[in-house]
This record gives C-alpha cells, structure tokens and sequence, in this order.
C-alpha cells in the first residue's frame, strides 16, 4: 500500500483541501440552497428555483460569474450579489462536511505513526476558514495544521509549501504532497516535494 511506504519514509504529509480530503460540492450546494431560501424570502420566486439554476449551471459551466448568471436569469436586485457572497464565504451550513472515507482513514494513519499532518488549500481565506471549521474531523483537528496560500502566494507557486518547510525545519525529501490538480502537482515540484494524485492514493491503498 503507498501510505504504508511513506510513512516509512515521510515526516510530513501536505494535503490538499478542496476535492482531496472531501467533495466540495458538499459545501457549494448547501451555500446554494440558503442563496435559494434568501431569494425566496427578497422576492417570490420558489427556493427550489434558484437552487436548481445554481447547481445545474455550476455542473455546466463552472463557477464563474455564476451568481451574476443567476442576477440576470431573475432579473434580481444587484445588491443581491453582496449578499450572496457573504453566504459563500461565512455561512452557517445546516450539514457538517464529512471527509471522504478512505482519506479520513490515510490521515488517521499518518497521526498514529506520529508524523506531521497538514493542510495547504488555495481560495480566499475567509471562505476556506469556514470550511475548514465546518467539518466533521473526528478527532483530527487537533493534529492538523493549516496553511492558506493566498496569504502568501497561490499554488503553483511553491511559496508558501516551502514556508510550510521553513516553519517545521522539514526538508523537501521529508514531505509527500497530495492533492488533486495540476496546481497542487506543479506547487510540489516547483519545492522539491514528491507528489501524488488522491485519486492514486485510493486506488493504491
């Protein structure tokens, strides 16, 4: 199993945030769905709507510009947008997020062999703490240290990986890097730190 062989070699293990350790979209839809309600509550359209729009069209096309999509669709108030973002970024979820079973299970395993674990996402700040809060860490919170690129540099750039290493006097040769981009990968070669796929991960459990 890979986690076996690194943990043999690894002091430290990064991982990725968004994708890696659990589905965004866990986050995303519930956010969509409280922008549904507000909308409801603003005007008079049904929540159902305005939640069916933001998925299908985030499923389509992506996320961006997808809140000024749903303005126009409704011919809603800008103001609204404002709103909306605070929704993004510092909502309340009525779920908690629940990590994927088989990286809960490789990270539970890197905290009993007493190496380093770490989180180092992109994002905006704001909305990534709240995540991160938000989720359902069983216990692993307490040995999980974040770090949060865009204070320093987003990945690819290696930058804050390497200020990750300069912090825990780690070298690159004693951290394993795992996320689910071509971001995360480049981040990790631009600092001398190997790298694997999640989705290797898994599969190589």
């Amino acid at each position: 199993m890979i986690i076996d062989q690194l943990l043999e070699t690894k002091l430290a293990f990064v991982f990725d945030f968004d994708n890696t350790i659990y589905p965004e979209k866990d986050y995303l839809y519930q956010v969509y769905y409280m922008i549904g309600q507000f909308v409801e509550y603003q005007e008079t359209f049904d929540h159902d709507i305005i939640t069916k729009f933001l998925t299908d069209e985030f499923e389509a096309n992506g996320r961006e510009k997808l809140f000024d999509k749903l303005i126009e669709k409704f011919n809603l108030k800008e103001e609204y947008k404002e709103n909306m973002l605070r929704l993004l970024r510092t909502g309340r979820l009525p779920l908690k997020l629940l990590l994927f079973k088989e990286m809960e299970w490789i990270m539970n395993e890197v905290v009993n062999n007493n190496r380093l674990l770490f989180l180092l996402t992109n994002g905006n700040v704001e909305q990534q703490r709240n995540k991160i809060v938000q989720v359902e860490w069983n216990g692993l919170q307490k040995n999980l240290r974040c770090y949060f690129a865009n204070e320093i540099k987003p990945k690819p750039a290696p930058d804050a990986l390497q200020l990750l290493m300069e912090e825990h006097a780690l070298s690159p040769e004693d951290v394993v890097f795992i996320g689910d981009s071509k971001e995360d990968e480049e981040c990790a070669k631009s600092a001398g730190v190997d790298f694997y796929y999640v989705k290797n991960m898994v599969a190589g459990q």
